[in-house]
C-alpha cells in the first residue's frame, strides 16, 4: 500500500460524494433536514477547502 496525492480528476469525482455523505451524517447524527444538512456541508467544504486541492497546508491523499 502507498499514499499519494489525489489528482484533480479524482477530486472532481470525490468532492460531491464526500459533501453529500457529510450531509447525510448531519441528518442522522444531528437531526437536520436534508436541505439544512446540504447547506451546512457545502459551506463547510467551501470554508475548509476554498481552493480545492490547491488549498494551502491541506493534503488530500489516496491510499492504493
Amino acid at each position: 500500500m502507498k499514499l499519494r496525492a489525489m489528482t484533480a480528476d479524482e477530486y472532481i469525482k470525490w468532492s460531491p460524494l464526500s459533501i453529500e455523505e457529510y450531509a447525510q451524517d448531519k441528518v442522522r447524527a444531528n437531526g437536520f433536514t436534508v436541505e439544512e444538512a446540504r447547506k451546512i456541508s457545502n459551506e463547510t467544504f467551501s470554508r475548509l477547502l476554498p481552493s480545492a486541492l490547491e488549498t494551502p497546508n491541506h493534503f488530500i491523499l489516496v491510499l492504493e
